[in-house]
């Protein structure tokens, strides 16, 4: 490990298999993972204000191995939308967690993991349903909302088109990061071939891969549906923002509870969503694979089925 801090970073993107990376990684005897994944140092202002001394004692105990920090939640934060007209964004450096990153640790390398936007948003949005913190009723109406301008980006984090701008969250990330110290992983290809992939990121990190990679079949974070959506609405709306969330966070009680009412799975994409996503998605993808040299006909395919 070099200056005391990581040595590299995966700051996203949410849902696309960092939970899984993390456990693989975190079983790599050349490499150390903080017990916690998702320091939440770059985007929360609680732990940023602690200073560089409070985060790099994450990693006292890495001695001489690789260190990494593996926070998806620094994939988009900071970004502020200026112009509906134009798409413009511009990123506030003094709440930005790509430029907090890049101004300590500016040579750290960074393993992005990118699932496709349509199936990304789709997954986000379940997440969210079951949990309380979405009210539409139907994917297609939250995209049909934003899309309309009912929901505000600059009010809400449910806005599914706009968290899934690759060509404006990875652009961003690469003004501030050489693309040599930027390791992409397509998920689609790598949950497909995961020992594979590994293999891959420890070459990249520098570090020799493992004779073999156990559980790699096992799927972390999977979706899923709610049995009951009107429990967790009472959650979010009367107990999530009081101090009673803090020891049911701390104790895992929301967590268990979350587990308790979810059935395997949630609806299919619809074809009504998957078009509104086509129109958006197509050029942004196109878009990506000229910034990035990646391949990304795997989601052309899912796209436009």
């Amino acid at each position: 490990m070099t200056n005391g801090g990581p040595d590299f970073v995966v700051p996203g993107a949410k849902r696309s298999g960092t939970t899984s990376l993390y456990r693989h990684l975190r079983g790599h005897e050349d490499l150390f993972l903080p017990a916690g994944k998702d320091l939440h140092f770059f985007q929360r202002e609680s732990n940023y204000s602690k200073g560089l001394s409070y985060y790099e004692s994450e990693f006292d105990e890495a001695g001489d191995r690789v260190a990494g920090d593996v926070s998806p939640a620094y994939f988009e934060h900071g970004m502020n939308y200026e112009s509906e007209a134009h798409q413009s964004y511009t990123w506030s450096p003094d709440d930005d967690a790509a430029t907090r990153l890049a101004r300590a640790y500016p040579d750290v390398k960074l393993i992005l993991t990118l699932r496709n936007p349509v199936t990304r948003a789709h997954s986000q949005f379940w997440k969210n349903y079951r949990q309380g913190r979405e009210r539409a009723e139907s994917f297609a109406q939250a995209i049909r909302e934003e899309l309309a301008g009912d929901r505000q980006k600059e009010s809400t984090p449910r806005c599914w088109v706009y968290t899934n701008r690759y060509p404006v969250h990875v652009g961003h990330w690469l003004e501030l990061f050489d693309r040599d110290q930027v390791k992409f992983l397509v998920f689609e290809r790598w949950t497909a071939e995961p020992e594979r992939a590994l293999d891959d990121v420890c070459e990249f990190l520098g570090v020799p891969p493992r004779e073999s990679w156990p559980n790699t079949d096992e799927r972390n974070m999977a979706g899923g549906s709610p049995r009951l959506v009107t429990p967790n609405r009472l959650y979010q709306r009367y107990v999530s923002e009081t101090v009673l969330a803090r020891p049911l966070r701390k104790f895992r009680v929301t967590h268990a509870l979350d587990a308790l009412n979810s059935s395997p799975g949630y609806p299919d994409l619809t074809d009504e969503a998957r078009a509104l996503l086509a129109d958006e998605f197509g050029p942004d993808i196109d878009q990506l694979e000229a910034m990035t040299g990646l391949d990304l006909d795997v989601w052309r395919e899912e796209l436009y089925r």
